[in-house]
């Protein structure tokens, strides 16, 4: 018998207080289960949680909310990490060799002095000190609790800002590590794959046991097409504007509903928006940085039992990307453009070095496998229940690539291959008539 904890993995997983601790007051251990939901998040969110970053800034704010001679001993020594930052000018960034010894000892100097205070009786009721204080102990908890080939230092520089951030490569170490505190334990997710990269991600190895379960859903109403002749690689995306604008006009026009078209990024969307033609349709675009009330009022215009088409445009791997519940007709038609590679940077390449070096796959921790991972996540926008209906298309010559083709073919083994934007009309234009 045992006692089964479901938990979301935002809270499970905290990079200091490990799952034994939540259970120390509670039962013997060893009576729990737990499931996790989610689990496709866990590799990335891992690294979030197991990193940290202080910055120029956080302590400038700081130090200008501490008024009055109480606080003097704490401005002088949030002014050792000041004149850190000031010490240390870059131009965009920097991989250190190390964990700068200065900022530890700047960090021990604010504790002394604020524990002085404490022992006064005096309240710090500065949010900006208390945000850098909670940031700075977790930076010099985190430098005792990481192995060190799982992180890398680095200073950032953005605008008159400076960041010294601890950035976690790889937290399978210490997710495996939570994990084995309990019974047993469950990670599931619609997109779990490929497998082995999201066990090595997440527990630091393969071959656990694992359990792939077909869509309860009936094949036939869902319709999966890939358009294979068009390059959308950043090299060739200029040119791809018209003909993959083609494909989104016959596949939106070809029945009244409501649209999801994904695309690599706001400057794509952008560009190819001029060629887009939608005669009476609404077409509503992602904006960035929406805040929860603008997400849900944009998913209030793709109402069921629609009068005219709305379409939306996304950004794949955005907030539209996954945890989108649109049921029955509220959705009919997903388009994805490009194969979801994350952006080319400094953190992802400090990724893919490491995993190359690690397991010589680098380029698929880093790029490969996180957008592929992505456009399995849009897809599954479409068919929410037993009786919805519907029809996907992916844009890009690389989904016949081996990697990709056998991840989507696994999960939709029914996938058409159209080779022409009149080929693709055709063929989703019977499966509307059928269905």
């Amino acid at each position: 018998y045992a006692d089964i904890v479901i938990c979301d993995y935002n809270y499970f997983y905290d990079p200091i207080v490990h799952l034994e601790r939540y259970f120390d007051d509670m039962v013997d251990q060893s009576t729990f289960l737990v499931l996790t939901d989610e689990a496709h998040n866990l590799i990335e969110r891992g690294r979030s949680m197991y990193s940290a970053s202080l910055s120029y800034l956080d302590v400038k704010w700081a130090q200008k909310d501490l008024r009055g001679k109480d606080f003097s001993s704490l401005r002088k020594a949030l002014k050792k990490a000041e004149n850190f930052f000031l010490e240390n000018e870059i131009k965009d960034y920097e991989i250190l060799p190390n964990p700068p010894k200065e900022i530890v000892k700047a960090i021990d100097s604010i504790k002394r002095a604020q524990q002085a205070l404490g022992k006064k009786g005096i309240k710090i009721e500065s949010d900006s000190f208390r945000r850098f204080s909670r940031e700075a102990n977790r930076y010099v908890r985190l430098l005792e609790l990481l192995q060190p080939s799982t992180f890398r230092v680095m200073l950032t520089k953005e605008g008159e800002d400076i960041a010294l951030r601890l950035q976690c490569l790889d937290a399978s170490p210490y997710l495996k590590s939570s994990l084995q505190s309990v019974k047993g334990a469950v990670l599931f997710s619609a997109t779990l794959s490929p497998m082995d990269f999201y066990q090595e991600g997440i527990l630091g190895s393969s071959g656990y046991s694992s359990l792939n379960l077909s869509s309860p859903f009936p094949k036939e109403n869902f319709h999966l097409m890939v358009a294979p002749k068009i390059s959308v690689r950043y090299k060739d995306r200029d040119k791809s504007y018209a003909e993959v604008a083609d494909y989104l006009n016959r596949f939106v026009n070809a029945k009244k509903g409501n649209y999801f078209l994904y695309f690599p990024s706001f400057e794509y969307m952008e560009n190819i928006r001029p060629y887009l033609e939608f005669p009476g349709a609404d077409v509503l675009p992602q904006g960035k940085a929406m805040t929860q009330e603008e997400r849900s009022a944009f998913l209030d215009n793709f109402v069921a039992d629609p009068e005219k088409t709305t379409v939306g445009l996304l950004i794949l791997g955005g907030a539209f990307s996954e945890g989108i519940d649109l049921v029955s007709d509220r959705l009919i038609g997903v388009c994805i453009v490009g194969v979801g590679i994350p952006q080319i940077g400094i953190d992802n390449d400090l990724i893919r070095s490491y995993y190359q070096e690690k397991s010589g796959n680098g380029y698929a921790f880093a790029y490969k496998n996180p957008g592929i991972n992505k456009v399995m996540q849009a897809i599954g926008r479409l068919i929410r229940s037993e009786t919805d209906v519907g029809a996907a298309l992916l844009i890009d010559d690389r989904y016949l690539h081996r990697d990709y083709r056998e991840v989507i073919t696994k999960r939709y083994p029914q996938m058409e291959i159209v080779t022409s934007a009149a080929d693709m009309e055709k063929s989703l234009t019977a499966f509307f008539m059928k269905k």
